[in-house]
């Protein structure tokens, strides 16, 4: 019997956006994934969770089995898992995870972008496999993201972390 992480009488959890990890309160965190690295103290990864908000993942290295839905996926290098709000999903113990993981809050892209997208799509599978140039150009805009991200300097004054109460 494979092990789905919840055992008898456990219920899965529900982790909300942890928008106090925000940097200036956005509804959106960028970063290396990494060992060690836990969105919520209370929540063992390995673990059958769910989330209220999106989660992606671009992968440079692999393989990394991972679970969304009750069904098990194996990303490598390239490629991207995106999980949505809702979904149960669980990180591998043994898969040494390596890229960039987004997390947005629902509400955080503009409604048109969401449509055009399928973003809330939850018949579309979780992990895409982008050609080279796809793969390249996801990079890069992370890339992009990550700094502006941690750029806190040319942040307007009412938008900086001492004036929001973040710091």
């Amino acid at each position: 019997m494979a092990d789905t992480g919840v055992g008898d009488g456990d219920a899965i959890r529900t982790f909300p956006f942890p928008a106090g990890l925000s940097v200036g309160g956005v509804g959106m965190q960028v970063g290396p994934m990494g060992a060690g690295r836990a969105w919520h103290a209370d929540a063992p990864l390995e673990r059958v969770h769910r989330i209220d908000f999106h989660t992606v993942l671009l992968f440079t290295g692999g393989p990394v089995r991972h679970m969304v839905d009750f069904a098990e996926y194996e990303a490598t290098a390239g490629d991207v898992l995106w999980i949505r709000p809702g979904q149960v999903h669980r990180f591998s113990k043994t898969s040494g995870y390596r890229g960039t993981v987004l997390t947005m809050q629902p509400g955080f892209l503009p409604r048109a972008t969401v449509e055009a997208t399928g973003l809330y799509r939850y018949d579309l599978p979780p992990l895409l496999h982008p050609d080279e140039a796809g793969s390249a150009g996801l990079r890069a805009a992370l890339a992009h993201l990550q700094r502006e991200y941690e750029d806190t300097e040319t942040l307007p004054p009412a938008c900086t972390p001492r004036c929001c109460g973040t710091a």
